[in-house]
């Protein structure tokens, strides 16, 4: 859970840099999104929710991935249906051997 609150807390601060160096644009560094805050370009925030919410449905996958109970591993090891299934769990980005 600690993984997903911190980034939680990343996307958090993503919007209030971007916020603070719309308004002052001499906090922020190089890169483009400096260079379009000192241009004035308010679309920089627009972009960012974008941005925000594209990783913070990406964040709720991943939450609902890793609260879901795996299912039952097949007993007999090498077995395809076992092989299958843990296959399915690392897809998941689940434990395999649970």
């Amino acid at each position: 859970m600690r993984k997903f609150l911190t980034k939680l807390a990343r996307i958090g601060a993503r919007v209030t840099w971007c916020i603070e160096l719309l308004y002052d644009p001499s906090k922020g560094g190089q890169g483009e999104l400096s260079d379009r805050a000192r241009a004035g370009d308010h679309t920089l925030v627009l972009d960012t929710v974008r941005e925000v919410e594209y990783r913070a449905s990406q964040l709720a996958e991943d939450i609902e991935i890793f609260m879901t109970p795996p299912e039952k591993l097949p007993s007999e090891p090498g077995k395809p249906a076992r092989v299958e299934a843990m296959a399915r769990r690392q897809a998941a980005k689940l434990h395999i051997f649970d």
